[in-house]
């Protein structure tokens, strides 16, 4: 009886330390991150990729977002990399200020559609390439944020949704 009462205690103990554990991350999690890095002098040239598999409704949204941006417009090129989107929408895109890449692939996917870009890019063209979604809308400062982060010596940054 004694030894159950033992491993009765341990078992408990396990299971109390991983409820505590995950309490803490849970907790920690809340607390807003204040992730701020210093005003960068260089402006970074930016390629912004948007690979667009039939994402006609959207993609306007994303590109509007990045066009009201308050970074230098000489600093980056948008590439909408248009796969299956209709003739009308294609039509529109080539009247913004943008680059409009077209790709008809049988069995789409984003990893095809950035490759395709990434292959007409000049090497020495862009300091960063920002993959982007057709439905992602930014804030007008994000690419300064990016730009920042960039200048602290990060080599890979992940953005998230927020919305």
């Amino acid at each position: 009886m004694i030894f159950i009462g033992y491993l009765d205690l341990v078992l408990f103990a396990l299971c109390a330390f991983t409820v505590v554990y995950l309490l803490i991350y849970a907790i920690a999690a809340t607390v807003k991150r204040t992730d701020k890095y210093s005003e960068s002098r260089i402006k970074h040239r930016f390629a912004i990729l948007i690979p667009a598999y039939k994402d006609d409704e959207y993609v306007f949204y994303a590109i509007r977002s990045f066009l009201q941006q308050d970074y230098p417009i000489d600093c980056f090129d948008i590439i909408v990399i248009s796969d299956h989107l209709k003739s009308e929408t294609n039509r529109q895109l080539a009247q913004l200020p943008i680059i409009l890449l077209k790709a008809n692939f049988k069995k789409s996917s984003k990893t095809k559609s950035i490759k395709a870009a990434m292959s007409q890019l000049a090497d020495s063209q862009y300091d960063i390439a920002l993959l982007m979604n057709a439905d992602n809308v930014v804030e007008k400062n994000f690419l300064n944020e990016i730009n920042n982060t960039y200048a602290s010596g990060s080599n890979a940054i992940q953005s998230h949704r927020i919305h």
